[in-house]
């Protein structure tokens, strides 16, 4: 198979006007070979890996009405320049951008951060941390003696129990002076 290929390949180079500097016109030769309708599969190789018909430089710069004659290269500048203003690239976003946000997070006063670049022996959240205000995307929370803007992605919840309630499993954080309760099963 790969020695058939070979062959198509010398035989493109060689039918070539100048095949003394293969290497410039091997990109050319390729793209010939990548577009060529295949019998068997009635598409082209392209239309298998991409899934639609590439578009040629041949098609950039002749319209539909076949034309032979181009004037000079200022004319297929004036075309090309034409003709890409107006080409938008699409956007494919394989990624959605869903993310769990959890119901208590626009009720709650203080929130976990989550570290974005943690060691394997690292907590995956930072926190607790005051929350100063709140977007419909971004909290501003009290990061130390800073304000921080922090993704609503990024955040979770501390709910943390008022100094009222006394109980040997609470623990007092030294940043905001309120106590966490933790359940020991």
């Amino acid at each position: 198979m790969i020695e058939r290929f070979h062959r198509t390949l010398k035989t493109a180079i060689t039918a070539s006007d100048d095949s003394t500097y293969w290497s410039e016109i091997l990109p050319w030769i390729l793209l010939g070979l990548r577009t060529s309708i295949k019998e068997d599969l009635k598409c082209s190789s392209a239309e298998l890996v991409f899934g639609q018909t590439l578009r040629l430089p041949g098609e950039l710069v002749v319209s539909n009405g076949y034309n032979n004659e181009v004037d000079n290269t200022n004319e297929i500048l004036v075309k090309l320049r034409k003709y890409f203003s107006n080409v938008r690239s699409k956007v494919v976003h394989h990624n959605k951008g869903y993310s769990f946000v959890p119901k208590n997070l626009d009720t709650c006063e203080y929130v976990f951060v989550k570290v974005i670049h943690k060691s394997n022996l690292q907590s995956p959240y930072e926190g607790p941390f005051k929350i100063i205000s709140k977007n419909s995307k971004v909290f501003k929370i009290q990061y130390g003696n800073m304000i921080k803007t922090v993704s609503k992605d990024l955040l979770k919840p501390a709910n943390i129990i008022s100094d009222t309630t006394q109980n040997s499993n609470s623990l007092t954080i030294p940043n905001t002076q309120k106590k966490i309760t933790f359940n020991i099963n």
